[in-house]
């Protein structure tokens, strides 16, 4: 894994998308400025989907970890059905939430009342991974684009650049759509041979991995050995398309293998059965919500503005990227160890001040199974 990361040190670097605040950082925008409570009394509500994909859960533990190491109060924003955010999002602005925090949904014209809402109610709103728009004040995520050329570059060079590829995405989301458009991007007319056989969109969160497995069968008798990588704009997508390559009569990968990213102990722990899933980037999932938190703290208990010295941000609306890097076979890390070792800032593990280290009552350091 070590020297993975040392490799690709450079495309792994933490960095951001920034500009220099035209205000000098004394004004906000057009919302009222979020309220600041300097004794740190802050109630923070994070809204997201189903626990049944890992990194979810993964960003609502370490919300609730950034809240007791902090002294907020955590309200958990679970809804089954993206029907459901809308309703679940109007419960924590009427339970009195100072912050929310909200990972992928759909697209913003679904919410851009909802955004309204929560501002002019001055609660600070920042994203988790779903991107920017009027009224939220920073995302945290990965740079899906770069993530799937990283992943593109690799396995062209594993098939020597001749292979048929179809991709798997959520099309609904920014997130995801930008993953497989970014794979998609290297396809047909760069390399004559490395070529996208299929494009899918896999639907909602209640029919995706269904999807998945039904467009993997499809694919399988209609491309046959042609179809050589399954890449899925996550790793619960691409698991699913490997079950049905398994079903279909190649149970280790042999003439069709899978992709995606993501990261974590599902995508590792399938990695390791030697099956079809086979490449996963590691995305820094608990580095989004640290980062999130951070500026939380800035902006609404310090009270500082976006381009104050010591604010992360240098204007509203900014996205800040942060990078991990490629995992396969080959250097899955180790059970037992921390999940912040598989990442770049992960430089101090005896350091029992550092983000990553953190453990108060109740929580224990997230391990690899």
């Amino acid at each position: 894994m070590k020297r993975l990361l040392a490799m690709i040190c450079a495309a792994m670097m933490l960095f951001s998308v920034t500009a220099f605040a035209e205000d000098g950082g004394e004004g906000f925008d057009a919302f009222p400025r979020p309220v600041v409570k300097e004794d740190g009394n802050l109630k923070v509500g994070f809204i997201h989907a189903t626990l049944s994909y890992e990194f979810t859960v993964r960003l609502v533990e370490q919300c609730k970890l950034e809240c007791a190491q902090r002294g907020y109060e955590y309200v958990d924003g679970l809804f089954e059905q993206e029907a459901d955010a809308r309703d679940v999002w109007k419960t924590l602005i009427n339970e009195g939430c100072d912050v929310i925090i909200a990972t992928q949904m759909d697209n913003f014209a679904s919410y851009t009342d909802m955004i309204e809402e929560t501002r002019n109610a001055g609660i600070g709103l920042y994203s988790c991974m779903w991107g920017v728009t009027d009224g939220i004040i920073a995302d945290a995520t990965l740079p899906g684009g770069i993530a799937a050329m990283e992943l593109a570059y690799y396995i062209g060079q594993k098939y020597n650049f001749n292979a048929g590829v179809a991709i798997l995405t959520a099309a609904g989301s920014q997130v995801h759509l930008e993953r497989g458009r970014a794979f998609e991007g290297i396809l047909n007319g760069v390399y004559p041979d490395y070529k996208c056989l299929d494009f899918q969109d896999v639907g909602g969160i209640d029919v995706s991995l269904q999807n998945c497995y039904d467009f993997t069968q499809a694919w399988k008798q209609q491309y046959g050995d042609e179809l050589k990588v399954i890449f899925a704009s996550n790793d619960a997508f691409a698991i699913s398309a490997a079950e049905a390559i398994i079903a279909s009569g190649d149970p280790t990968g042999e003439k069709t293998i899978t992709a995606a990213i993501e990261g974590g102990n599902d995508a590792w722990a399938v990695i390791r059965e030697d099956g079809p899933f086979k490449i996963s980037y590691a995305q820094p999932t608990e580095q989004f919500m640290h980062e999130t938190m951070e500026l939380v703290e800035q902006i609404q208990v310090k009270g500082l503005n976006p381009g104050d010295e010591g604010c992360s941000i240098s204007k509203v609306g900014e996205t800040r990227y942060f990078t991990g890097g490629i995992v396969t076979s080959d250097n899955l890390p180790e059970p037992g160890s921390s999940i912040h070792s598989v990442y770049p800032y992960y430089t101090e593990p005896e350091n029992p001040d550092a983000w990553y280290n953190w453990c108060p009552d109740g929580f224990e350091i997230y391990t690899i199974d």
